[in-house]
């Protein structure tokens, strides 16, 4: 396909989707119905000269692949010619078995995502209709979350909920009550709080480049690198909102350890003096901060916080802690986060009570950037899937920190 034909259909899906919209639009007066109109108008008569235009390249490569078609190479077979496809020896990397879970189901991914980068394929995604195209993006979207839910600690720790609308509305945890009744009488229902917790989901966009040749020579391994970098990306992006949450373009979202310094006038807060060294009372004392009723605790640390429990556990703790799969402390998981705010050494508490976070089920969409690293032989494929995080229980939550000053 030309470079050529590539831009008309790009022009062409652009005027197709600003018709589309025009069309949903309900005017408000016969002066906006005009306006309305006037610009449908002008958008059709761009169509008309695109169309002419993409029909002669169209019949171009047709002529091509017929001219192709007439030759046969020693070392290339006849049907791989007129396919337009280079036989190619493949041999899956880990992260697209681990990913996809087959080779054949990562080879289909890499050769939507092939398809993608050549302008065969205009989208991957909702309301995209190109044949293929709906499976190819389940499974990646399938890859992309089975690695999220591997990498990302939030989404490890945090109570998950698919949603399809843009808020969704929790019930406190303290809220919720339970007592007996007595038989023949009556109970006292509870409520639902109107001021229960929100969580409102948003696109979350994540950008990976990739070298055209690499496209073109070994879409099972492109298929598996685009979808590990995707969830990579996304598993930093969510933790870091979790954590140290977010304040930008309008968007704001409290992070865990601002809500638990928040709580109670920061009663959930450990803190360790400037000068003074951790001690095994530090971490005790924070696991007596936590609400009782927190069920299934974890400890979650950064590099600093992990290298405190290693000097603490050298001298006091023994073997209090191990070392494996996952670590433990006092037999609670710690895990290890990229994303823990400054001075913050650990934050304990039950993650499925203080946090949620809400994701759109099969909501990925993939586009390809092909000509804005053209100098490069390289395309820019674009992730966005939906999300939203809320830390709305901090009282099921602690931090250990250390004093600046």
């Amino acid at each position: 396909m030309s470079n050529a034909l590539r831009l008309l259909q790009d022009d062409a899906a652009s005027i197709a989707t600003q018709i589309d919209e025009l069309r949903q639009l309900t005017p408000a007066n016969e002066t906006e119905s005009a306006s309305i109109a006037e610009r449908i108008d002008g958008l059709v008569t761009r169509s008309e000269k695109i169309l002419p235009q993409m029909e002669r390249e169209k019949a171009l490569d047709d002529r091509i692949k017929n001219l192709r078609s007439t030759v046969v190479d020693a070392c290339e077979h006849r049907d791989a010619l007129a396919a337009n496809e280079v036989p190619t020896v493949e041999a899956a990397g880990s992260v697209a078995k681990r990913a996809f879970g087959s080779t054949a189901e990562a080879r289909k991914v890499g050769l939507g995502l092939r398809a993608i980068a050549r302008g065969e394929t205009r989208t991957m995604g909702e309301g995209n209709t190109n044949y293929g195209s709906d499976y190819v993006v389940t499974q990646l979207y399938g890859a992309v979350i089975n690695l999220l839910k591997y990498t990302s600690q939030a989404f490890q720790v945090a109570q998950t909920f698919e949603t399809n609308s843009n808020v969704i509305t929790l019930p406190k945890v303290g809220e919720i009550t339970a007592a007996f009744v007595a038989e023949s009488t009556d109970s006292t229902d509870q409520d639902i709080a109107t001021s229960g917790a929100t969580c409102t989901v948003r696109d979350m966009r994540a950008s990976v480049p990739v070298s055209n040749n690499l496209i073109e020579d070994s879409p099972v391994d492109v298929a598996g690198l685009i979808a590990s970098r995707i969830a990579y990306g996304y598993a930093k992006g969510i933790d870091g909102v979790w954590l140290k949450g977010y304040s930008s373009g309008g968007i704001s979202v409290t992070g865990l350890y601002d809500a638990i310094t928040g709580y109670n006038s920061g009663s959930n807060v450990v803190t360790v003096a400037k000068t003074a060294a951790t001690t095994v009372g530090n971490f005790a004392d924070l696991v007596g901060k936590i609400d009782p009723y927190a069920i299934n605790p974890s400890w979650v640390v950064g590099s600093l916080g992990w290298a405190e429990i290693m000097k603490v556990s050298a001298t006091l703790l023994s073997a209090n802690i191990s070392q494996g799969t996952v670590a433990s402390l006092w037999g609670v998981p710690v895990r290890k986060a990229y994303n823990m705010p400054a001075n913050v050494y650990a934050i304990y508490g039950d993650f499925g009570f203080t946090s949620a976070i809400a994701y759109k089920p099969n909501g990925l969409q993939i586009t390809a950037a092909r000509e804005l690293l053209i100098k490069k032989n390289a395309t820019l494929f674009v992730g966005i899937q939906r999300f939203g995080v809320a830390n709305h229980a901090p009282e099921f939550g602690g931090a250990l920190v250390k004093a600046t000053v």
